[in-house]
C-alpha cells in the first residue's frame, strides 16, 4: 500500500487556531483509522473554509488516494506543493497519486523530491521502496530499504522487505 503524509512534525504554520488544529487531528485520526470518505468529508470542508491551509490539502490528497482517485490526488498534492514548495507531504501525497496512476517515473522523482527536503522521511522511503520494485531496480531498492531500516528499526514489515529485497537480487 502507498503511503500518504501522516507525519505530525509538520503542524500547520497557517493554522488561525486550536479549533482548526483539532479538525486536522480528527482527519487525519480518521486516515489512518480508516475512515477514507469520513477523511475526505473533513479534509474538503477544511480546504474550503481554509484555502490556504496546505496541510489540509495533504491529507485530502492522501484520502483520495486511499478511495482510488488518483487524479484528484494529484490535483490536491499539486496545490499544496504550488502554495508550499518546501512542505515534504505535498511531495509524498503527489508520488503516491502519480503511482496510483501508473506514472512510475514521476512518481519517483516526487519521492526524491521530497527526500531532497527531508532525508529520512518515512513515508517518502517507504514510497520509494516500493516504486524501485516495481521498476525491478533491486539495488536502489535495497539501498532505500536500508535507509527506511535505519528510520525504522523496529517495523518488521521493514526487516521483511529487506530480506525479500535480499532474495531478488540473490
Amino acid at each position: 500500500s502507498v503511503s500518504g503524509c501522516k507525519d505530525r512534525t509538520e503542524t500547520p504554520a497557517s493554522a488561525p487556531n486550536t479549533e482548526v488544529q483539532q479538525e486536522l487531528e480528527l482527519t487525519r485520526a480518521a486516515l489512518e483509522g480508516g475512515d477514507v470518505r469520513g477523511a475526505i468529508a473533513r479534509a474538503f470542508a477544511l480546504s474550503e473554509a481554509h484555502p490556504d491551509l496546505v496541510e489540509a490539502r495533504v491529507l485530502l490528497s492522501s484520502a483520495y488516494v486511499l478511495d482510488g482517485k488518483a487524479i484528484k490526488a494529484l490535483l490536491e498534492a499539486d496545490k499544496a506543493i504550488e502554495a508550499k514548495p518546501k512542505l515534504v507531504g505535498g511531495w509524498v501525497a503527489r508520488c503516491a497519486a502519480l503511482q496510483g496512476q501508473g506514472r512510475i517515473e514521476e512518481a519517483v522523482e516526487a519521492c526524491q523530491k521530497a527526500l531532497s527536503i527531508e532525508a529520512n522521511h518515512g513515508a517518502a522511503l517507504k514510497n520509494l521502496a516500493q516504486l524501485y520494485g516495481i521498476q525491478k531496480k533491486w539495488r536502489e531498492q535495497g539501498e532505500t530499504l536500508e535507509r527506511l531500516k535505519s528510520v525504522d528499526p523496529d517495523s518488521s514489515s521493514v526487516r521483511i522487505a529487506v530480506a525479500s529485497n535480499r532474495a531478488a537480487r540473490g
